[in-house]
């Protein structure tokens, strides 16, 4: 377990990702905090995702990841090698941001999968850290993941309180841990409510709601903190004023981000198959593992965890259907150019506890796709997560890798040369994460499941081949 989570934190850690106008725009408030001011006047050129509020301008984000951000940057900015290096700076900052939670994250996933049900976890872990879109997300300076690991963390909690006594305390906790998880991203707030349903199952339901409730105002106080200071209210969010066109003024157009409240409207069916489906970016299409951890929580229903299965299942209908309803200003329901929908990440780590189950039944069907989407998200991590304008999704990540074309990594910073050379260690150490997972879960391995991994396979490139047709 220790090899796999070292040897996490290098694949995570090794790509040091060009920061496109998400990660900016976390980047310019972290600076601008630092000087004592939440306004990015300085720095409105280095990215288009901002607000114009009273005369300036904001980062249209949550402010969580700059607040987390900004102790280690008090250091870092203080050394010149990094300080004084924009890519740099923010590979360093991610490490602590993303890369550190993403690690926490597979812990967690590992230690609650085999609370409820030993023997599953690591796989599980190693399904959603490889398989998903945690992969590349963890080396970029995005907000999804330490948001995912604390709402991830507050079910933790739960799931291991609810096991034993009542215990307040760790209630409340995961009640500060679910509010924490809104401050780095408001839809959060969905895990959030339905994590509050868990807690209200089991007795004595009031004495554990009040408990959880009191943790989760005192959780998100730094958001409405951060609210009232800069807007004057604590309703006042920083998507109230984007920049829809910046026009010669730089900000001529102005307003919410998108229809709706905060870009949510109505949900739409063909949004939500898209989101599922689609030849290039589609969730299952990429990461065909969501469909095994979803019939692995069906199967803990059936072996009687049916409150954390109907919990788990439940989060990822909520995010589905809440992403099916967006409509921002810029990037449409997969916001951007991401390797995949990528609002729906906070939703996967429950998603995914059920993989190792199904590993136990099926171990090579399992493996067969877990090889085929870390592959897809390792070309993408090292190539361009964030496609373009050139082309989207797969095979787009494909040409790259026919073509050598790597971003930059560790082995460039260290001095070393380009091209394959400077991703090997990333691939060896993905390698290492594979054969720890599956030589601790080995099994004995049948004709049948032989036929149904080659079923599971071939099911996925069915949908691969069919997907331009289904949306």
């Amino acid at each position: 377990m220790l090899v796999a989570a070292i040897a996490l934190t290098v694949a995570y850690a090794w790509p040091e990702q060009p920061a496109g106008w998400n990660a900016s725009a976390h980047f310019a408030l972290v600076r601008s905090l630092a000087d004592g001011t939440a306004s990015i006047d300085p720095y409105r050129e280095e990215t288009g995702d901002v607000a114009w509020y009273q005369g300036h301008y904001y980062a249209a984000k949550a402010p969580g990841l700059a607040l987390y951000s900004l102790p280690p940057w008090l250091v870092l900015e203080r050394i010149p090698q990094i300080g004084d290096a924009r890519d740099r700076a923010i590979w360093a900052l991610n490490f602590w941001a993303c890369v550190v939670p993403a690690v926490l994250l597979f812990l967690l996933v590992r230690a609650v999968g085999d609370r409820l049900a030993p023997r599953t976890g690591l796989m599980s872990a190693i399904a959603l850290g490889l398989g998903t879109m945690v992969l590349p997300f963890a080396t970029m300076y995005f907000s999804h993941i330490p948001a995912a690991a604390a709402a991830f963390a507050a079910f933790a909690l739960l799931v291991r309180e609810r096991d034993g006594p009542f215990r307040p305390r760790a209630v409340f906790a995961a009640g500060v841990l679910a509010g924490v998880a809104v401050v780095f991203e408001y839809p959060t707030v969905l895990i959030g409510v339905v994590l509050g349903a868990y807690v209200l199952v089991a007795a004595p339901r009031l004495g554990r709601g009040i408990a959880y409730a009191s943790g989760a105002v005192v959780g998100v106080l730094p958001l409405i903190a951060y609210q009232w200071l800069v807007y004057g209210s604590p309703f006042h969010t920083p998507y109230d004023d984007v920049v829809a066109v910046a026009g010669e003024s730089g900000h001529d157009v102005v307003g919410p981000n998108g229809e709706g409240f905060l870009g949510v409207t109505t949900p739409r069916v063909s949004d939500a198959l898209r989101l599922l489906v689609d030849d290039d970016r589609g969730l299952l299409v990429l990461s065909p593992l969501v469909v095994a951890g979803v019939v692995g929580l069906v199967l803990l229903w059936r072996a009687g965890r049916r409150a954390e299965s109907l919990t788990c299942l439940s989060i990822g209908a909520a995010f589905v259907v809440y992403n099916a309803g967006y409509s921002p200003v810029f990037g449409g329901i997969f916001a951007g150019r991401s390797p995949g929908p990528r609002l729906l990440l906070a939703s996967l780590p429950f998603l995914m506890l059920g993989t190792g189950v199904v590993f136990r039944r099926a171990p090579l069907a399992v493996i067969a796709l877990l090889g085929a989407s870390t592959a897809v998200f390792a070309a993408a991590t090292v190539t361009y997560p964030r496609i373009g304008e050139g082309g989207t999704g797969p095979w787009t990540w494909w040409e790259y890798v026919r073509e050598s074309t790597f971003i930059d990594t560790l082995t460039i910073e260290l001095g070393g040369p380009d091209g394959w050379v400077s991703v090997v260690p990333f691939f060896l150490a993905l390698a290492v994460v594979l054969a720890v997972g599956v030589w601790a879960s080995r099994q004995r391995v049948s004709r049948s499941q032989v036929a149904v991994a080659v079923a599971a396979v071939a099911g996925w490139g069915l949908l691969v081949l069919t997907a331009p047709s289904l949306t």
